[in-house]
């Protein structure tokens, strides 16, 4: 096995041996945090056979113009939020943040690993390609692995009458427990790969034996007092054990502690900046004015994940030296972080993945913002997009009234039934003189919300056409998502072109924001 001294390089390829290892712990991480914060769930079966969902779906697939298909899309996106997050301030909220940030670290850490290794020749792409196959088994094995427990553990319980809501609080403290400690895991096994050996054996006992006495106690302070309360005592422990810290305890306290909490706390102000904005986009209205209230918005949006990532670029080096001189006082080694982000700027696609990834992550809500809305856009473009919205059209009877067989008849009869008929909603269509004439549509009320229109029954050949235009159209995400991050790479070009690389001056301002503990700020 290759090791290497930190200061040498700052990832020392380990082998496969110790980056299937890493991946391993977080296929099982991943899994168990998905239990205890399960993603809201709903099956296009299920919406298809809800009336008010199906006319969704319908303006998705193309029932809407290009601006009702974005709002549309942004509209879905708030509510998927609402229910996993919660309220954007909330504690649940940030307990998402958290549990992302456990994970994010050791996704990217184990790619700029991989990666840092081919740039120097140590692997072959062919040992790439088994890899991720096999990490790609693995992982749904582990799906299957945990359905079968909890279908064993749910029956058992049954049997012997066990209390339902107790039966809960045990599963969450346990569950929460190993996550810690499997999180604390996976932290020992990148610490150890920075450092380029394994700590003495001693240390590791006395790791281990603090991390599952961490994680039960955590995870009950978790279960009975809540998420701030359980990140309360991880920071005072970790304060604590700073006075008994060297490089190998530091790094070990660094991925464990310090990068997850500071971004987690980064990135729940980021997605509560994001949420304003999409709540805002989701009403804005298909006019002239509208759009650019549209763009003003995005922008805003921008801008503030723009200002936060900054903000971690100063409070990550800032953390590191508070801990350093924490370190200085009971005459420990100070970690050398520059040296690190010298380096990444060197070499941004290698070595330097792993630092530009930990701060980018507040650009993630604006991003999953840009790419949803066009993705959107574009699942009207979806192959039998049209035939499936037409057919589920025709799945609603209004009574003296025809929708028309395609876009531009439906337009034209919305738009006279609309003009002779309700007359309460011919205010709209003075947005066709404004040439947002198919988006128009989208402000009159839906035939769900017309009196005396119901929903006919939604016959099996409409339902398999829509539901299978539906998930074709989700491949939508890949280009939209090349899209959004050509956005941002346009951005860092233009700086380029202005004449200021955005490395050199993302290190000048992480060395001059903590120079009052070393001195240095180039200018």
């Amino acid at each position: 096995m290759e090791t290497g001294a930190a200061a040498n390089t700052f990832i020392a390829w380990q082998g496969w041996g110790m980056t299937g290892a890493a991946v391993a712990l977080l296929i099982v991480l991943i899994w168990i945090l998905v239990w205890l914060l399960p993603f809201p769930s709903r099956s296009l079966e299920e919406r298809l056979a809800d009336s008010d969902s199906r006319a969704e779906l319908r303006d998705r697939l193309g029932g809407a113009g290009p601006f009702g298909r974005y709002r549309l899309a942004i509209r879905d996106l708030n509510g998927w939020l609402d229910a996993w997050f919660g309220p954007s301030t909330s504690g649940q909220a940030l307990e998402r943040c958290i549990a992302i940030a456990f994970v994010y670290p050791a996704v990217l850490f184990v790619a700029t690993l991989i990666v840092a290794a081919a740039a120097r020749g140590q692997i072959a792409p062919h040992e790439i390609g088994i890899f991720l196959v096999v990490t790609a088994a693995a992982g749904y094995l582990a799906h299957r692995a945990f359905r079968l427990l909890y279908r064993l553990g749910t029956n058992f319980w049954r049997f012997v009458g066990g209390d339902s809501d107790l039966i809960r609080l045990i599963a969450r403290v346990v569950l929460g427990a190993l996550a810690v400690i499997i999180a604390f895991a996976i932290a020992f096994v990148i610490a150890s790969t920075v450092a380029g050996a394994f700590a003495e054996a001693g240390t590791i006992i006395l790791a281990i034996i603090a991390a599952f006495a961490l994680a039960f106690t955590l995870a009950g302070v978790l279960a009975a007092a809540g998420t701030a309360a359980a990140m309360g005592l991880l920071l005072v422990l970790t304060v604590a054990a700073l006075a008994f810290a060297g490089k190998f305890a530091f790094l070990l306290l660094l991925f464990f502690v310090l990068l997850p909490m500071v971004n987690a706390l980064l990135d729940w102000l980021s997605w509560i900046v994001t949420r304003f904005f999409l709540r805002r986009v989701a009403q804005v209205t298909p006019t002239w004015r509208g759009a650019g209230l549209l763009i003003l918005e995005l922008s805003a949006d921008l801008a503030a994940a723009i200002v936060l990532f900054l903000g971690l670029v100063v409070l990550l080096p800032n953390g590191i030296e508070i801990i350093n001189g924490v370190l200085s006082l009971t005459g420990r080694e100070a970690f050398d972080w520059r040296d690190i982000v010298l380096r990444a700027n060197d070499a941004p696609l290698s070595e330097g993945l792993f630092v530009i990834g930990m701060l980018i992550t507040t650009l993630v809500p604006t991003f999953i913002h840009l790419t949803r809305g066009l993705a959107g856009i574009a699942a009207a473009w979806t192959p039998g997009a049209a035939e499936a919205a037409a057919g589920l059209r025709e799945s609603w009877d209004t009574p003296g009234h025809a929708w028309g067989d395609d876009a531009a008849e439906q337009v034209e009869a919305q738009d006279t039934y609309y003009y002779q008929e309700m007359p309460q909603y011919a205010q709209g269509g003075a947005y066709l003189q404004g040439g947002f004439q198919e988006a128009a549509v989208m402000d009159y009320p839906s035939p769900s919300e017309v009196e005396g229109a119901t929903p006919a029954a939604l016959r099996p050949s409409v339902q398999q056409k829509a539901a299978q235009a539906l998930r074709l159209s989700r491949l939508w995400y890949i280009p939209a998502a090349l899209v959004s991050f050509g956005l941002f790479v346009a951005l860092a070009a233009l700086l380029e072109a202005a004449g200021v690389p955005l490395g050199d001056f993302l290190v000048k301002l992480a060395f001059c924001a903590s120079s009052w503990s070393h001195g240095v700020c180039p200018v």
